[in-house]
């Protein structure tokens, strides 16, 4: 392949393998680490996103209740902070996916997938957290026929489901983002929406706190035992006694948990990449008229987005990830007509 100009020596010598989106300077400073023995009615191991918001909804049920998070590093160190920001209603990895393998449960996981949607957008809205959160959809563009067949086929499936998906040909996808290579799309201008995902974090964190939450970081559970009727839940410098504990650490694991709860577990791996303004064919990125998140229905899943305005950075640069277990891609370039173009 040969590249458009050398801007791109200059975009590797001098990038830095770090966390994009929390790689800022209104990034939190860590809570202490747990140093003492101590009680608690609820215990929760790992401060992502589902540990937060168990805390979250737990102190909400039932005020007072003493809750504590665990956090091995900080709070979004793991997953949830490692992420494109394209944040789904589908809980089955799509329609059809789940449709394989769920068939009986589909109209329930699809129900409560766009209600986990809308829940989380009211949260944000309620809580006041600021997570740069675009209602932008998503366009699936496809490049080969047999793909255009299958985006035919997603649209077709998700009218029985009661979605309405909207087809578009050759000149219709390319009115939105222009590329040679693209033959055709399928636009959802429901099911997706863009999130800064370190600012949900923080600002999640920031509710468990004046909830009344204790959150310690840097406190690595490496025990989990019984004790009578309680659960002992060990980190090396101190100890939680608890009737509940809930184990919130999705795929990273915790040493010290029961083998059979880490093996039930799949890790999927994903590689990011971000680039920044300055590299000439850079300037031009995705500004879709419809904006959002853009994706291909092949296995190995690309996906670009634009970085929000909540960074403090220009706004037209790429982020562009790879999903589902591949390596780092490298970007697509861009010329520089009227309309945003993909080569």
């Amino acid at each position: 392949m040969t590249l458009p100009d050398s801007g791109i020596e200059r975009l590797v010598t001098e990038a830095r393998p770090t966390v994009f989106w929390s790689d800022r300077p209104e990034a939190p400073t860590a809570n202490r680490a747990l140093g003492q023995r101590r009680r608690a009615d609820l215990v929760i191991i790992g401060g992502g996103f589902t540990g937060l918001w168990t805390a979250l909804h737990a102190a909400r049920q039932e005020p007072g209740r003493e809750i504590v998070i665990l956090e091995a590093e900080v709070c979004g160190f793991g997953a949830s902070s490692r992420n494109g920001g394209f944040c789904a209603a589908s809980l089955t990895h799509g329609l059809l996916n789940g449709i394989a393998h769920w068939p009986d449960e589909i109209a329930t996981l699809d129900r409560m997938g766009r209600q986990n949607l809308a829940e989380l957008i009211a949260d944000c809205e309620s809580l006041q957290i600021d997570a740069s959160i675009e209602r932008s959809g998503e366009l699936c563009v496809a490049t080969a026929s047999w793909q255009s067949d299958h985006l035919v086929e997603m649209r077709d499936v998700a009218r029985t489901h009661g979605s309405q998906l909207e087809l578009l040909d050759e000149t219709a996808v390319r009115g939105q983002l222009d590329s040679p290579t693209y033959r055709s799309g399928l636009w959802d201008p429901d099911g997706t929406v863009m999130v800064d995902p370190a600012r949900l974090v923080w600002g999640l964190q920031r509710s468990c706190i004046d909830a009344g939450v204790r959150i310690y970081d840097n406190s690595r559970v490496n025990d989990v035992s019984r004790v009578g009727s309680a659960l002992e839940v060990s980190t090396d410098d101190g100890v939680v006694t608890a009737p509940k504990v809930v184990v919130a650490t999705n795929a990273w694991g915790e040493p010290g948990l029961d083998p059979a709860i880490r093996g039930s577990r799949v890790r999927p791996r994903a590689d990011d990449g971000a680039t920044g303004p300055g590299a000439t064919r850079l300037d031009r990125l995705v500004e879709s008229a419809r904006g959002g998140g853009l994706g291909q229905p092949v296995s190995l899943l690309p996906t670009h987005r634009r970085q929000p305005n909540s960074l403090g950075r220009p706004r037209r640069e790429l982020l562009p990830g790879q999903r589902d277990g591949a390596g780092v891609r490298a970007p697509d370039w861009f010329t520089c007509d009227d309309r945003p173009s993909l080569l």
